[in-house]
């Protein structure tokens, strides 16, 4: 059984050290910020809310809709752009559902 959990930590791992850019804003200087942001693969959470605990600003919370499964759903919510890009949500997805984009 160790050796399984083992093997599911290093592939959450290695998709979370796959980043891809999110939100990008010009700089007045011309350079481009690029923000951190989450997706979460809506059709397949199954609302159990573990990711919504670790977050450190409180970005990610129950929806209050309904997938097609009937589960309630997580969302991000982040208007101001306050997330971190820490990807501490998608470590403790056990369905591995969230997208970290750096």
């Amino acid at each position: 059984m160790l050796l399984l959990a083992s093997a599911v930590w290093r592939i959450r791992d290695s998709q979370l050290n796959s980043f891809d850019v999110g939100h990008e804003t010009e700089l007045p200087t011309g350079g481009i910020l690029s923000m951190p942001r989450i997706e979460i693969d809506e059709e397949r959470c199954k609302g159990c809310e573990l990711c919504t605990i670790p977050c450190p600003r409180s970005l990610v919370r129950m929806a209050e809709k309904f997938n097609q499964k009937g589960y309630r759903i997580s969302e991000f919510v982040d208007p101001e752009g306050r997330c971190t890009g820490c990807a501490m949500c998608a470590r403790m997805c056990p369905d591995v559902v969230i997208k970290v984009y750096r």
